[in-house]
């Protein structure tokens, strides 16, 4: 991932009051507002993609709520078509 992106992803992290972190694991979850700020999409678009089967559809953390680990998302974004 190149240094732009990465820099993107950590300081909408690090402004984000609503990242999990979980004792002893370092994977860091994401909710939909941090995942809509990293792929500059709208959830829409984003549920759209995991109706399709182009995106991870995350995990449920509730009744009505999903979040996605970041490596899964910093993969998907890795794994992206490369632009000419």
């Amino acid at each position: 991932m190149s240094e732009t992106a990465t820099a993107l992803i950590k300081q909408t992290l690090e402004n984000s009051q609503k990242a999990a972190i979980l004792p002893g694991i370092e994977e860091r979850l994401i909710n939909m507002t941090q995942l809509e700020a990293i792929l500059s999409r709208k959830k829409s678009s984003i549920y759209s993609m995991i109706k399709d089967g182009t995106f991870p559809p995350g995990y449920l953390s509730g009744p009505k709520s999903r979040v996605w680990r970041l490596s899964e998302v910093m993969t998907w974004i890795d794994n992206l078509p490369k632009a000419n």
